[in-house]
């Protein structure tokens, strides 16, 4: 019988921030995600611009 974790050589606390490796993402995919973020800064401005004030 084997045991859950007996291959584990550490253990591994959190939270942990991760920025994946970007450089392969296609160029269409980059200008979706350009205009993803436009959107929801466009949004958040329109729905909280008290709160969208502090972060300019």
């Amino acid at each position: 019988m084997d045991r859950i974790g007996s291959g584990v050589k550490g253990v591994l606390g959190g939270p942990f921030l991760q920025h994946p490796d970007l450089r392969w993402v296609s160029k269409a995919q980059q200008e979706l995600d350009e205009k993803l973020r436009i959107e929801v800064e466009r949004e958040f401005i329109r729905r909280y611009p008290m709160r969208a004030s502090i972060y300019r």
